[in-house]
């Protein structure tokens, strides 16, 4: 099967200016997501799809092939969705499966594809989504209004212990991954432990995601 990765990386992001290109580890967070695609042998092509030149810089000196999509596709509005159908479009990308990369997913792993593949294989199965556990039980969320009162968003949850709540899961913000014509309709998760996702959406987001790598890196510096 020939599986291509795209990687959407705009370069206008407002809560955390030019995330794509923080500098972790010596290389921008985008360069580590590359070479992660490449060191698992897995992909006959990864494509990074940007209206930034200096993000497309980037990408081909991390050993991606760059894509300079139209400005259209580069504000704050654009859906995901067709950023990857204009690439595979421009590029004319016949493949069986596509998966979408994302650019900040600084602590993903080649394992982490192997996984995922492994659960693609099965006929049954459409997709694969990375996705993780909340870090607490979503049941016992408050809600706060303007005037800062707060209230439990489902208070028929509120004698409940913790422990008996069902487990309840977020987007990973790592990959989504599905076949162009699949013969099954699951759509399957693949459970990332929490130290090693983050979604980086705030600058809190990056000093944690900052903080996991060096802890990664320094595991694999004592072995």
């Amino acid at each position: 099967m020939k599986h291509v990765a795209i990687i959407p990386a705009r370069g206008g992001s407002k809560r955390v200016p030019r995330k794509n290109l923080a500098p972790i580890g010596g290389k921008p967070i985008l360069a580590h997501v590359i070479q992660a695609a490449l060191r698992s042998n897995v992909f006959e092509q990864i494509v990074v799809s940007s209206d930034d030149d200096e993000i497309l810089t980037v990408s081909q000196q991390a050993g991606a092939l760059p894509y300079k999509r139209p400005a259209a596709l580069a504000d704050d509005l654009t859906h995901v969705g067709p950023v990857v159908e204009d690439t595979i479009a421009a590029l004319k990308i016949q493949a069986d499966s596509i998966c979408l990369l994302f650019a900040t997913a600084l602590l993903l792993h080649a394992r982490h594809l192997h996984q995922a593949l492994e659960l693609l294989q099965d006929r049954q199965v459409a997709s694969v989504l990375s996705i993780t556990e909340f870090d607490s039980p979503i049941q016992r969320a408050y809600e706060m209004n303007d005037s800062g009162e707060i209230q439990m968003a489902l208070p028929e949850y509120f004698n409940w212990r913790s422990q008996d709540l069902p487990k309840r899961y977020r987007d990973a913000g790592m990959f989504s991954w599905w076949k162009t014509s699949p013969t099954g309709q699951q759509r399957r998760g693949l459970l990332i432990p929490k130290t090693e996702s983050v979604d980086i959406d705030t600058p809190e987001d990056l000093l944690l995601a900052e903080a996991l790598f060096a802890f990664h890196a320094s595991r694999r510096e004592s072995t």
